[in-house]
This record gives structure tokens, C-alpha cells and sequence, in this order.
């Protein structure tokens, strides 16, 4: 594998840039901050989102959820962001788009539109995520999630999480429905209620 280092300067810094080209076309990426190996750093895994990411989709929190991801990591003073290609919860970009048909066609959840294109809902895998943090000499982290099945996963594959810190969702009448659904099918631990107003 080659791991490739560069620079990359945002809004919020300097990252320590790293791709882990294993012969993939689309190779795992992390962006490292500050001094990441003081402490455990704070910890996003980023799935992929080209709706959100990309073209600002208002039915999804994922590109606010990755602002205040690394708002949170500059205001911390060191982290790491994993971002895994990982379209739809892992389903991949083309069924995405069959699930979100489902749901603006037939009224589905964001949970049963997975399921009613022949889909898990989560497919998810985070082996690479081991991968980086070994890479980079980094035995423990504190995770931003708000996601259990992340978080256990990621001790199932013996990833050492000290903490777990929850990212509030910016919700928009759009949204309110797929992030209440995420947190009442998927246990992501939003407060319910304040979500509903």
C-alpha cells in the first residue's frame, strides 16, 4: 500500500492529508489536525454523500453533520476525519437513488426504502477505519457519532473508544422526518422531542 501525505488548508486549518492507495479507485482518505497523537482524538468516520456532500441536499444532515464535525475538532484542538465511499449507508450510489424514489414515490422511511429495494439497512464496513488508525499510531479515539451501531461496530473490530460524542442534527422541515426516523428505528441518540417541535 501506498500512503500518501500532502497538505490541505480549509476553513478550519491545515489538515495532514493521507490517501491509502491499495488499488482501489476510490482509496480511504483521512484528514488529520493538530496534534492527534497527544491524546485520543476526536474521531468522525464520513460516509459518503454526493447528494449532501456535494450538491447541499436539504432531506439529509450529512454535510452539516461533517461541518460540525471539524468545527468540533478545530474548537478541540486536534482530530482525525475518516472519509469511507461508502453512498447510502453502503449500498452504493445507483440504489441510493432507487431508495430515495421509494421514498418520495411511495412515502417510504428512509429504513424501509433500504428494504424495499432488496437492500440491508445498513451495509456498512469499517475494516479500513482499523486500518488508518494503525497506520497512524493511534490506539484510542473519541467518536463523533450519534449512531450506536457505528459505535459498536467499530468495538466489535477492536477499535478503543474512551468517549462517544454526539453531533446535534440541523434540522429543516425537510429533514425533521428522516432524523426522527433515525433516531426511532435506528436508536441514533437525538432528543426526540425536541426534533418533533
Amino acid at each position: 500500500m501506498d500512503v500518501i501525505r500532502t497538505l490541505l488548508k480549509t476553513r478550519q486549518g491545515t489538515f495532514d492529508a493521507f490517501c491509502f492507495d491499495d488499488g482501489r479507485a476510490q482509496p480511504p482518505v483521512a484528514f488529520a489536525y493538530g496534534d492527534y497523537r497527544d491524546r485520543p482524538p476526536l474521531l468522525r468516520i464520513q460516509s459518503e454523500c454526493l447528494p449532501g456532500l456535494v450538491f447541499g441536499s436539504l432531506t439529509c444532515d450529512c454535510a452539516g453533520q461533517r461541518d460540525d464535525a471539524l468545527r468540533a475538532i478545530e474548537d478541540d484542538g486536534a482530530g482525525l476525519v475518516i472519509h469511507l465511499w461508502q453512498e447510502g449507508r453502503g449500498i452504493g450510489l445507483a440504489d441510493k437513488m432507487r431508495a430515495y424514489a421509494k421514498q418520495i414515490n411511495e412515502g417510504a422511511d428512509t429504513v424501509d426504502a433500504n428494504v424495499l429495494i432488496g437492500r440491508e439497512i445498513d451495509e456498512r464496513k469499517y475494516d479500513d477505519v482499523v486500518m488508518i488508525l494503525s497506520l497512524l499510531g493511534i490506539p484510542s479515539v473519541r467518536l463523533l457519532t450519534n449512531n450506536p451501531l457505528k459505535v459498536s461496530g467499530l468495538r466489535d473490530l477492536g477499535i478503543q473508544i474512551e468517549e462517544v460524542v454526539a453531533i446535534q442534527p440541523r434540522v429543516n422541515p425537510l429533514n425533521r422526518r428522516y432524523i426522527l426516523t433515525k433516531a426511532a428505528r435506528l436508536g441514533h441518540t437525538y432528543d426526540i422531542e425536541s426534533l418533533a417541535e
